[in-house]
């Protein structure tokens, strides 16, 4: 099974937001448990006491205002993010990055957290296709983030 795991960024009902952006990483079943494991040990470097809480979005590491990221430097919030980019880009040849930035007054009238999710799960679907046509007969499955829009997604 391929796992789709996405987040968004944004509001879709905030004016003051341009855009709505939708991304996540996609990753095969079984190499699940490597990532969750070097991303628990990264953590563990951030927060020792409290690891679990440590969450990574890159907008909290950049603006350094939020705890655990409040006394970092800017050169500290960086190495974060390529520690975390690092851990994703060794993740197995099966990882995937996905995402899609909507323009929200390009599509006035229509939701934009809808068409983004729409956006994905298509180019997930295409992706699976190319994984059946060398073979591999898995399946995949969307995970959503908590969301405003989970239970209507």
């Amino acid at each position: 099974m391929h796992l789709l795991y996405l987040d968004d960024a944004g509001s879709a009902k905030n004016p003051g937001e341009q855009y709505l952006i939708l991304g996540g990483l996609a990753i095969y079943e079984a190499q699940v448990d490597w990532v969750t494991r070097q991303l628990d040990a990264l953590a563990e470097t951030i927060d020792p006491n409290t690891p679990n809480s440590v969450e990574f979005h890159a907008s909290e590491i950049f603006s350094r205002r939020k705890a655990p990221w409040k006394g970092m430097s800017r050169d500290e919030a960086r190495g974060t993010i390529k520690a975390v980019l690092k851990v994703l880009a060794s993740a197995y040849d099966s990882a995937r990055a996905f995402a899609c930035a909507i323009h929200k007054n390009s599509y006035r009238g229509a939701d934009p957290m809808e068409l983004a999710f729409e956006q994905l799960c298509s180019r997930f679907d295409l992706y699976l296709s190319r994984l059946r046509q060398d073979g591999d007969r898995q399946r995949g499955l969307v995970i959503l983030d908590e969301s405003a829009h989970e239970t209507t997604l």
